[in-house]
């Protein structure tokens, strides 16, 4: 599959001085953004699976998506085990991420949007440190049956930053994605709307919209399309798997 080089460097290890010296409000247009491509994802009856900081890359103020092979069609099982390619440490729950580690039978059914939504809200906050600081601990379970005893993962806990008190309505929409507290945002498209108010806000947030840049993009697309294109795909990789594996005899 070949797709766009993205230039740039992931979240992860993207230089933290260098993003904290961008505005807030730019930072915030940079994750409705991001928060789009995720919303056409989910309408086409995706889900992404895999979202963490390593895959998903900044450059000239944007995010992007990357390395998207863990995207599957939402309750459909991979070609290969019951787990979707996905990172442990990115689960909502201890019991998930015990189950994607053992690759329980039914494991793909949990993947959904609120788990991608949980690992984006994780994902983003990496953007807005100065709120909230993301920090990976170590933490062990006890476990109930069969021969595995204890269960050892690393997820993330959130510790307040250095201006934490100063963005009260961020800082409440950031620790939403991560709990899901609150039934009124759950979709893509509420967390779009209520970044947009929050960005309301912030002095001079005009001069940052125009950096939006799929506005607009995906109203129209149906879950089926999503579906369809996969499989397409799927039927294109499996006749270049043939043609490459009659080469290979040919070659023999």
């Amino acid at each position: 599959m070949v797709t766009e080089w993205i230039e740039g460097v992931n979240l992860e290890r993207a230089n933290q001085d260098q993003v904290q010296s961008m505005p807030i409000p730019r930072r915030i247009v940079m994750a409705i953004s991001l928060l789009r491509e995720l919303d056409i994802f989910h309408k086409q009856g995706l889900i992404h699976n895999d979202i963490k900081p390593n895959n998903v890359m900044i450059n000239f103020g944007k995010l992007c998506f990357v390395d998207l092979d863990s995207v599957r069609p939402k309750n459909e099982k991979p070609l290969c085990g019951n787990t979707p390619m996905c990172t442990a440490s990115f689960m909502p729950t201890a019991q998930m991420a015990f189950d994607v580690t053992y690759s329980s039978d039914d494991v793909y059914l949990k993947f959904n949007e609120k788990t991608d939504m949980y690992a984006f809200g994780i994902t983003i906050i990496h953007l807005f440190q100065e709120i909230y600081l993301p920090k990976q601990e170590k933490i062990t379970i006890n476990v109930n049956g069969g021969s595995i005893k204890t269960f050892e993962y690393a997820p993330f806990s959130l510790h307040h930053g250095p201006k934490y008190s100063e963005h009260p309505a961020l800082q409440k929409i950031l620790k939403n994605m991560v709990f899901q507290e609150n039934d009124k945002l759950t979709s893509c498209e509420d967390y779009i709307n209520a970044l947009q108010e929050v960005l309301k806000l912030y002095p001079d947030y005009e001069k940052y919209l125009a950096e939006d840049r799929l506005v607009g993009l995906g109203k129209d697309i149906a879950p089926d399309d999503g579906v369809k294109a996969f499989k397409d795909i799927e039927i294109e990789l499996l006749g270049f798997n043939q043609r490459l594996d009659c080469v290979r005899k040919l070659s023999l």
